[in-house]
């Protein structure tokens, strides 16, 4: 069966922009690192009602921390989408 979404989400967006901030102890391309798990995280939450490129834009940096390996995860929705991101960029 498959669930309504509009009818049972409570934080929904239409469009989201993610930043995701990787913090590692050795030089590495952040576009290596494996974050899929992560979306998949905001769609099963109902953040959004997909991942497709209509809904989802994301992007990332890398920052050398040896103290604290980590990775930040911040969430632009809607209105919140900074205005190049929400045009494209060209």
């Amino acid at each position: 069966m498959i669930r309504q979404w509009e009818e049972f989400s409570v934080l929904k967006y239409k469009e989201v922009f993610v930043w995701f901030k990787f913090f590692h102890p050795l030089a590495f391309d952040c576009d290596n690192k494996f974050f899929k798990p992560i979306i998949d995280g905001i769609v099963s939450s109902e953040l959004i009602l997909d991942d497709t490129s209509s809904i989802l834009k994301f992007g990332g940096e890398g920052i050398i921390s040896h103290k604290n390996p980590h990775v930040q995860v911040f969430i632009f929705g809607d209105e919140n989408i900074p205005k190049c991101i929400k045009k494209g960029i060209s």
